[in-house]
């Protein structure tokens, strides 16, 4: 298990730096949200109401508490887009990249859980090229994204109530190349390039009670926050070159989540999440609408769990999912939204039976339209965490 753990701490090292997506590139925009689920919560779509007391939860650290040892969690994801525009051109974006770990240390057992790790919050990539007349050429490279460190502290109220209260910081890079030819001119190609480097704290707090034993609800939220960004440019002139500090304002967000015991091993839940970049994301206090919207999401889906029983087939020992959902982007295309739904599916093999385990994920769907966003994409998405708890502080006699 400690193998595991040293997995854990390398992957807290790597940060994310592409994109799968043509959608949300914006000269002013972070690029494309990341949807932060444990490989369980995305095979099955939803995580906010989700106990589990192996699996860390990705989504609602108020849950920590019922982890009952030491446990730590990390995913990695590949994903990519089959896309089209309106003239009928096709192209293929990819990434593979880190996808969250965390660690979750029980101070009290059942009662009080302080926990730390690494999740994506954003990414993008794209590469542009035009040809023009008599030798002229454009080219334009934008690529990078924004992480997010966490450190948070879950407390249970009650047996059937916990809340969390946590503290993130957001960091990142987002890279921009500019190359201009002209064969007519003799000159060398004019090379401009533009480096953003993002850094700023914000805070988000978590709940979840249990009205009945079949029902478990959950909730998150985080405040608006403002975050800072430098920019430092590399051209021929010391005027543009100089560096600029900006700050840019993340709009609040809010989530929501439930989850109800149909039978002994079968769960059914749902997520609802909201955040407003239509009419709260600014850049140096000025509400930047054009360009961006509304982003929500909405999760449905089911889950069989693993028997109980200590001696029993394999595939009994296995839990599996399925679940399906629909999100709006947060950047606009064509000056109208841009709109995804998909099915989601996965399931977990055990490692060490109650201790450790490996879980897959997929997902397939489709993102925006050629009639209101002048593209398309037919998307696919795989994720694999290995989440194991250990009884790390153990007293010994003498």
């Amino acid at each position: 298990m400690k193998k595991l753990f040293l997995i854990f701490i390398l992957s807290l090292t790597i940060q994310a730096t592409a994109g799968e997506s043509l959608f949300g590139i914006s000269t002013r925009g972070v690029g494309m949200l990341s949807n932060t689920y444990s490989a369980p919560g995305m095979a099955r779509s939803y995580e906010i109401a989700s106990m589990d007391t192996l699996q860390i939860n990705y989504k609602n650290y108020a849950l920590w508490t019922n982890l009952p040892l030491t446990s730590y969690s990390a995913k990695v994801s590949y994903s990519g887009a089959f896309g089209s525009d309106a003239q009928s051109n096709s192209y293929y974006n990819d990434i593979g990249n880190f996808g969250g770990g965390y660690l979750t240390i029980p101070l009290l057992k059942y009662q009080i859980a302080f926990g730390l790790g690494l999740s994506p919050f954003s990414d993008m990539e794209q590469r542009y090229r035009e040809e023009g007349l008599d030798g002229q050429a454009q080219e334009i490279l934008i690529k990078g994204g924004l992480s997010k460190a966490h450190l948070n502290l879950s407390y249970n109220v009650l047996p059937n109530l916990g809340v969390g209260l946590g503290y993130e910081y957001v960091f990142g890079k987002i890279t921009k190349n500019f190359r201009m030819e002209d064969a007519s001119i003799a000159f060398d190609p004019i090379l401009l390039y533009y480096e953003y480097r993002y850094y700023g704290s914000g805070l988000v707090a978590s709940a979840f009670y249990r009205p009945m034993n079949k029902l478990q609800l959950g909730l998150f939220f985080r405040p608006q926050t403002t975050i800072d960004f430098k920019i430092q440019a590399t051209t021929s002139s010391d005027v543009v070159d100089a560096e600029k500090i900006h700050s840019i304002t993340i709009p609040a967000q809010i989530g929501a989540g439930m989850e109800y015991q149909l039978a002994k091993r079968w769960n059914a839940g749902m997520d609802i999440e909201f955040q407003d970049w239509g009419s709260e994301f600014a850049l140096d206090d000025v509400v930047l609408k054009q360009g961006f919207t509304q982003h929500f999401k909405v999760g449905l889906g089911l889950e069989k769990k693993q028997s109980s029983k200590l001696f029993t087939s394999i595939t009994e020992q296995m839990d599996f999912r399925v679940g399906g959902f629909y999100r709006r982007l947060s950047q606009v295309s064509n000056l109208n939204p841009v709109d995804e739904m998909g099915l989601s599916f996965g399931f977990s093999f055990p490692l060490q039976r109650f201790r450790s385990k490996i879980d897959f994920a997929a997902m397939g769907g489709i993102r925006g339209s050629l009639d209101t966003n002048h593209y398309k994409e037919n998307f696919f998405k795989f994720g694999v965490s290995i989440s194991a708890a250990e009884r790390w502080f153990v007293q010994t006699e003498e």
